[in-house]
């Protein structure tokens, strides 16, 4: 593609026009980090209609609130509207390279869901990897679908991938449920038209049968030969294709009826590994979780160790608080009992000697009374040598 105008970005360079459509055009863009952005133009000059030429800004305002909110949805870093030269801009993450993934090369191509079907052999991809990309389309349907809002036109040229994720782009047409302006690409919007969740569901639809199968999108239903083949490749299909059916259903009410739907039965069906890849890879939002869950009960434990220390050094305080008291107690009953012993004349030294001289006496007749109680037992076999056995017996009463 070949620059066909100038336009004045602020804080942007301009690199390469890397996209063109009946709404605007897009390029690769440098900002003052050095980092690569994608830079859509919407011009005046290039619309029908003012009506058409709003209907980029809508939808911009209509999703710009929500594109940080998850991560299935492009994100939208700026907008800006330059009146007097007659065009806005917005300012998204620019796509993958078709072929170095993220490198950006002079050649680079976005990777879209067209560009990447089309380089593939048989224009189809593996049905796991197939699985996989209606998995992540669909959990960015489920959440726009969750905020009451609705894309209107799902097709593979509006899926990028960045970082190696499949996300929602092209959010132009992007409006609250119930919208009655009739857009959308043919093959791939619903016969009831666009507005409501069911019919994002049939552009999902269309789009998993056409990188599944390998058919264009005006082949559905029709299945490829292969697979009737006796293989997991074929299985694996046989096993999409009846969620395809109903997705892509001409009446509404048999479809989806929203992103959450397809989503719980494309899950049911996902291989064991790819649930593993799939758990520890693009669940990241779990692993947070997980990792605030266990940080939460680290500050919860960390808390009541310092509450039961508090609790202890209070306790500590409170007993020797009571010490202090009881001690305090004791020392004032001894001056009351000082005081008493003043009155009767007796000093405080002689009732101490009084005391002393008690507990000698105390301590003397008990000495006593066990040197006595140590002799009666030699007196009392004395006697019995010398009077013999045979005599009456001998009772306490012979020792004085």
């Amino acid at each position: 593609m070949q620059m066909s105008f100038s336009h004045n970005i602020p804080d942007y360079d301009l690199i390469k026009l890397v996209g063109e459509g009946g709404f605007g055009q897009i390029w690769m863009g440098k900002d003052a980090l050095g980092l690569y952005r994608a830079i859509k133009i919407i011009r005046y000059d290039d619309s029908k209609s003012l009506e058409s030429y709003q209907a980029e800004h809508n939808g911009i305002r209509h999703y710009a609130p929500y594109s940080r909110k998850y991560d299935g949805l492009i994100d939208i870093h700026h907008v800006g509207i330059r009146e007097e030269e007659g065009f806005y801009y917005y300012v998204m993450d620019l796509a993958d390279d078709l072929y170095l993934e993220d490198q950006v090369a002079e050649d680079y191509q976005p990777k879209t869901l067209r560009a990447y079907l089309d380089i593939q052999e048989n224009r189809r991809l593996p049905s796991r990897e197939a699985l996989q990309v209606g998995v992540e389309v669909a959990e960015a349907l489920a959440y726009l679908h969750s905020e009451n809002l609705v894309h209107r036109d799902v097709k593979p040229e509006n899926f990028i991938c960045i970082n190696g994720k499949w996300k929602l782009a092209d959010i132009g047409f992007v409006t609250a449920r119930g919208g009655k302006t009739y857009v959308g690409s043919l093959g791939y919007i619903a016969p009831e038209g666009p507005g409501n969740p069911p019919a994002d569901i049939h552009g999902l639809g269309k789009i998993l049968y056409e990188i599944t199968s390998g058919n264009e999108v005006v082949d559905f239903p029709e299945c490829p030969s292969w697979c009737f083949d006796s293989s997991e490749e074929a299985d694996l299909f046989r096993d999409l294709n009846k969620m395809i059916l109903k997705a892509a259903d001409p009446i509404a009410q048999n479809r989806h009826q929203s992103g959450q739907e397809l989503l719980e039965d494309l899950v049911s069906v996902l291989p064991a590994e790819t649930e593993l890849a799939q758990t520890t890879q693009g669940g990241r939002d779990w692993g947070k979780c997980v990792y605030a869950m266990l940080t939460l009960t680290m500050i919860l434990m960390v808390s009541l160790y310092v509450r039961m220390i508090d609790d202890a050094l209070a306790e500590a305080v409170d007993r020797s608080g009571e010490a202090r008291i009881y001690n305090r107690s004791r020392l004032m009953n001894r001056d009351r009992t000082i005081k008493n012993f003043e009155p009767s004349g007796t000093s405080v030294a002689d009732s101490i000697r009084m005391t002393d001289d008690a507990s000698a006496k105390t301590v003397d007749w008990s000495g006593e009374a066990h040197i006595h109680s140590f002799t009666r037992p030699k007196d009392r076999d004395r006697i019995v040598g010398k009077y013999g056995a045979s005599e009456a017996p001998i009772t306490d009463d012979a020792f004085p």
